[in-house]
């Protein structure tokens, strides 16, 4: 699998970013902030005290005494440069914003440490076992990005070197390719992935379909003998709150994004925080026990609204959804259930990668889906006659699509999800917002309870205005491990 390679853009190219370090007494107090990805950086005009010492996050006012940055921050052999010279940056570059870009004309480094000479799309200019491709330097077949984004690396070059019986395959370990019968109840082996996936060709065991059902007041989130009615009744249905407990009944609202114990990413209504308890409680009530395949693990919620209304990154000045989307609370972000992890956190479920290059869509079918689970929880979801839309990728909504249709069939689910459904996805671009950034989570929109008179257009996309624009798209930069390269 690809991963990210640090790089740049087409006129300028990042050389660094200053004052990174992986401390937490990064605040106010300091002028320091951490952005999205979570990383410490000075406030707007402010500086590192001293660029050289990684564990210092005082930032001080900016002046012509204190350099800018570092390219290499906290190793005394790689010194700081001249405070006088470009605002601190290295010759042929410049400053912008809290990082040093290459001057016209001038490309990074092999090292990734200062700026020479030559035009965009030169490989002598990408590390070793990498390559330059349309804006960036991609890492070759075979080979992923080291951990600090610098360069190239194998994972592996024999068996020996992988762990918990995996194997070596094109530089990385992976499990053991599946073989015909080799594959658990309810999996199939998908012969050009070597993965085992679902078998959505016929139904898994029947699960448990006497589930109690009790108002959302007597019933507790860590209560796990009952599920809470999606039914809101209280003063915060319309209001915007914080998702807490962040853990309950079978779900689980992680840190994500670098917002950590704040929780700033994770406000939502009051009517869409029951209706995700309800819908994850209805899968653990009818799973546990009885399918034996997936991981069980609990549903992981991602992005929400801020505490606001704004869309998740605003406060860092780095919204990170598209304009029209998580805004007061109505919208949620929420991983799939899978097969191949321990937990349920917002990842890729498929290849998404063409010639090295991430797609930011599935290209081939999930090899990494718990279909039946994911299935069953949107399914419940419809039971709230309000909910607008769901999205999710071209390639799994197929799937999705067909275990619905079986289990209705069945007679294990009934309503909205069997009659109307409101699960989207676009297996070409059509402009409605679902074609990218949709395989590694699904999308959840809930209208209001007073709201009437939707079309079928705005139920149909990302946004309820139909306004979506790649353009203005920034979530390539949200899910960083998702990345092919760094921007």
């Amino acid at each position: 699998m690809k991963l990210r390679l640090i790089m740049l853009t087409l006129m300028t190219f990042g050389l660094f970013a200053v004052g990174c370090a992986d401390t937490e007494d990064c605040s106010a107090e300091q002028n320091c902030k951490r952005n999205a990805k979570g990383e410490p950086q000075c406030m707007a005009g402010f500086q590192w005290e001293d660029p050289m010492d990684v564990d210092n996050l005082n930032c001080v006012a900016n002046d012509k005494t204190h350099s800018q940055g570092n390219p290499n921050p906290g190793n005394p052999e790689q010194p700081a440069p001249d405070p006088g010279n470009n605002d601190g940056c290295p010759p042929n570059s410049h400053l912008q914003g809290d990082s040093c870009y290459c001057d016209e004309g001038f490309v990074l480094n092999a090292d990734q440490t200062g700026c020479v000479e030559g035009e965009p799309g030169d490989d002598a200019n990408c590390p070793p076992n990498s390559h330059f491709e349309n804006d960036g330097c991609y890492c070759d077949e075979g080979y992923s990005v080291n951990a600090d984004g610098t360069a190239c690396v194998a994972e592996c070059e024999s068996d020996t070197d992988c762990s918990n019986g995996q194997i070596c395959e094109n530089n990385s370990c992976r499990e053991p390719r599946c073989t015909e019968g080799s594959c658990g109840e309810g999996m199939v082996c998908d012969i050009d992935s070597g993965f085992c996936i679902q078998d959505i060709g016929s139904l898994p065991p029947q699960p448990n379909l006497a589930c109690n059902v009790l108002p959302a007041e007597n019933c507790a989130p860590e209560d796990f003998s009952c599920i809470p009615d999606w039914q809101c009744n209280g003063s915060d249905c319309n209001d915007l709150v914080a998702f807490d407990p962040r853990e309950g009944n079978h779900y689980w609202d992680y840190e994500i994004n670098g917002e950590g114990s704040s929780q700033y990413r994770s406000f939502i209504r009051g009517d869409v925080r029951n209706l995700i308890r309800y819908s994850s409680a209805w899968v653990r009530c009818m799973t546990d026990g009885q399918w034996s395949f997936g991981n069980s693990a609990a549903l992981a919620l991602g992005d929400m609204s801020e505490a606001n209304g704004d869309i998740p990154g605003t406060r860092e000045g780095s919204p990170g959804h598209p304009p029209g989307t998580h805004v007061d609370g109505a919208d949620m972000d929420i991983g799939y259930y899978q097969t191949q992890y321990n937990d349920n956190r917002l990842r890729s479920i498929c290849d998404h990668h063409t010639g090295g290059q991430d797609q930011y869509h599935c290209v081939n079918p999930p090899t990494n889906l718990d279909v039946w689970r994911t299935a069953l929880v949107l399914a419940k979801m419809h039971d709230n006659p309000n909910l607008r839309v769901i999205g999710v990728d071209g390639q799994a909504g197929l799937l999705i699509e067909s275990a619905i249709a079986q289990m209705c069939n069945a007679g294990w689910i009934s309503g909205g999800a069997c009659t109307n459904a409101k699960i989207t996805w676009e297996v070409t671009d059509g402009g409605a917002g679902w074609y990218r950034f949709h395989h590694h989570h699904f999308h959840i929109s809930v209208s209001r309870s007073n709201s009437f008179g939707l079309t079928m257009a705005n139920q149909g996309c990302l946004s309820p205005t139909c306004s979506y624009d790649f353009r203005e798209d920034p979530r390539h930069l949200l899910y960083p491990m998702l990345r092919t390269r760094l921007h």
